[in-house]
């Protein structure tokens, strides 16, 4: 398999993962996503900015890749590139303690329970590629949560370059296999209950399969045989 097969593969499943909507309106308050990707505290920073919602919640311990990465949780890195970016230290609240994304919905639940801010609507900021899988654990775990996801407003070419570039803290050959293995995880977490279910067309599982087939599985789930 050549660059030019990967890049047709890898923009493939990048555009399935895409689950932005359209409009966005003002809500209650801003929720974003951990991860290693600061895209999205740049892109919940620039909502406050944009008076979107009066509170931007970071959820995010130390995951599966940033364990590795940083010694700071994701949360509380986030929330400093938001005050960088012009959002008060008080309309900001961290979430430093989930590791996965089920946890990230249930601590923050938790917290926004204990703060008496629950039961509003929700812009929720996540990398543009795990947005479908966000949208369909939302729904299962935070049943009638009122939310709307607003990504960072990039594409693949977009990211593409910034893993090349070398600035990324993660390479773009793992960069392919987190999509290879949300993929994975779209099609096993439904059935243990992690999330709903979200139709994955032929083509975006056979170019999984050919992806992992070409090594790209360093974010591959290790107890199933799905692969």
């Amino acid at each position: 398999m050549d660059g030019n097969d990967i890049e047709g593969l890898a923009r493939l499943i990048f555009d399935y993962g895409l689950s932005q909507d359209e409009e966005i309106a003002p809500a209650d308050a801003i929720l974003a996503f951990g991860s290693h990707d600061e895209h999205v505290a740049e892109r919940a920073a620039e909502l406050y900015r944009q008076g979107m919602a009066p509170l931007v919640i970071f959820t995010g311990g130390l995951g599966r890749i940033t364990s590795r990465l940083w010694h700071e949780a994701e949360a509380s890195r986030f929330a400093r590139i938001a005050e960088r970016a012009g959002v008060p230290a008080d309309a900001i609240v961290a979430e430093p303690d989930s590791t996965n994304t089920g946890d990230n919905i249930r601590f923050t639940q938790d917290l926004m329970r204990r703060r008496g801010i629950e039961g509003g609507k929700l812009l929720v900021v996540e990398r543009p590629y795990r947005a479908l899988r966000t949208r369909a654990t939302l729904t299962r775990l935070w049943p009638g949560l009122d939310f709307e996801i607003a990504s960072p407003e990039l594409d693949y070419e977009d990211y593409a370059r910034w893993y090349e570039s070398g600035l990324a803290p993660i390479s773009k050959h793992e960069f392919i296999s987190v999509m290879v293995g949300d993929v994975e995880r779209n099609v096993v977490y439904p059935e243990r209950g992690w999330q709903d279910p979200v139709f994955t067309p032929e083509a975006v599982l056979a170019a999984s399969h050919e992806l992992a087939q070409a090594g790209f599985t360093e974010q591959l789930l290790s107890d199933v045989s799905y692969w």
